[in-house]
């Protein structure tokens, strides 16, 4: 009983890192292409994987190619967030020092949450190797 509810949270986290990610991060140069693939990715991931989990092993909703897409768009989300954060500059440093500030802990943030939906999107794939979901 424990892991669908595990897995069901770790999916609500990968939902909100990938939101966030979106919000913060929409209009800013040199992003776009790995934005998007970050955000529709994650929102396909998303869906794909909470139907798998709400409904039976034996029905075609809960069958393990759709337990695997889900993953697969979830493998591909984590990746893009972690080529996002490679790709965040430092900010400039003098007149703006309030800005650095706030961008240290933006980019403290979004390590947590990046790391946190590789770390997730592992715990989920293990799960599903070993037949916990």
């Amino acid at each position: 009983m424990l892991a669908p509810v595990a897995a069901a949270v770790l999916t609500a986290f990968v939902a909100v890192v990938v939101l966030v990610t979106r919000v913060r991060l929409a209009g800013r140069p040199g992003t776009r292409s790995w934005l998007l693939l970050h955000t529709v990715t994650g929102l396909v991931g998303t869906l794909v994987w909470a139907v798998f989990l709400a409904f039976p092993a034996d029905s075609a909703p809960g069958s393990a190619g759709v337990g695997i897409v889900g993953l697969g768009c979830y493998w591909f989300t984590a990746l893009a967030g972690l080529a996002l954060l490679a790709r965040w500059r430092r900010p400039e440093v003098g007149r703006r020092v309030a800005r650095h500030a706030a961008g240290q802990e933006s980019r403290a943030l979004s390590r947590v949450g990046h790391v946190g939906t590789v770390l997730a999107v592992t715990a989920l794939t293990v799960a599903y190797a070993l037949a916990l979901v």
